[in-house]
This record gives structure tokens, C-alpha cells and sequence, in this order.
């Protein structure tokens, strides 16, 4: 799991150098260590998937400026990086904001009372 590579974890588990690509090979396609294999991968990914929420959790207040500290710059980038997430705003665009522009102060991101529009921030 920490190589992704069957041959490295071969090495690590003692085999040697010279016999580390068959044995690599030979125990991949063992039944009891694909079992443990994928259930590793899923909690791994369900480890990720929490941190994944944690941080788009941590951007959503850093973008509404429930962050103590929270600039208009900062504020700006956790909205650009939100808006890539959630496929918003493609590679090729960028958000910029002239720190004159006194509208993002007033810049109401809570939840609209109309049906038809999507809060993708909640």
C-alpha cells in the first residue's frame, strides 16, 4: 500500500533483490492479500474522503469570513477553489477582484429562499 508497486513491496517485506519482481507478482495474485488489499484501499479512501470534507468544510468558512483573519484575497481564493470543486469554473478561468470593489464586503453567500437557485457553498 505505501509503494504501489508490487516488485518495492516485495523488497520491503524481505524478498531479495533478484526474486522481488516474481514474488511481487506471485503475491498479487494471492486471494487473502487482494482481500486485504482492498480493504486497505477502502480505508484509505474513506480516510481521504473525511479529510476531503474537512478541508471543503475549512474553505466554506474561510470563503463566508467565519475565519478570524479572513481577507478579501483569501476569501476570493477559497470561492475560486469551491467553485473548481464543484466544476463551477473551469481550468482556463480565474476570479479576480479589484480590492477597490467595495461589493464583496456585501456579498451574501447564505442560502437563497428561491427553489430554483443552488447554494453550492451548504
Amino acid at each position: 500500500m505505501v509503494t504501489k508497486n508490487a516488485t518495492e513491496a516485495a523488497k520491503r517485506c524481505g524478498y531479495s533483490e533478484k526474486s522481488s519482481h516474481n514474488q511481487g507478482y506471485r503475491l498479487m495474485k494471492d486471494d487473502d492479500v487482494q482481500r486485504m488489499l482492498a480493504f486497505e484501499l477502502e480505508k484509505s479512501r474513506e480516510r481521504n474522503l473525511k479529510d476531503s470534507d474537512e478541508i471543503i468544510e475549512r474553505l466554506k468558512e474561510e470563503a463566508l469570513g467565519d475565519i478570524h483573519g479572513a481577507t478579501a484575497g483569501s476569501r476570493v481564493k477559497a470561492l475560486e477553489l469551491l467553485m473548481r470543486h464543484f466544476n463551477m469554473l473551469d481550468q482556463n478561468q480565474k476570479i479576480e477582484l479589484s480590492m477597490k470593489d467595495s461589493w464583496f464586503d456585501n456579498l451574501d453567500l447564505s442560502a437563497s429562499d428561491s427553489d430554483d437557485k443552488k447554494n453550492h457553498l451548504n
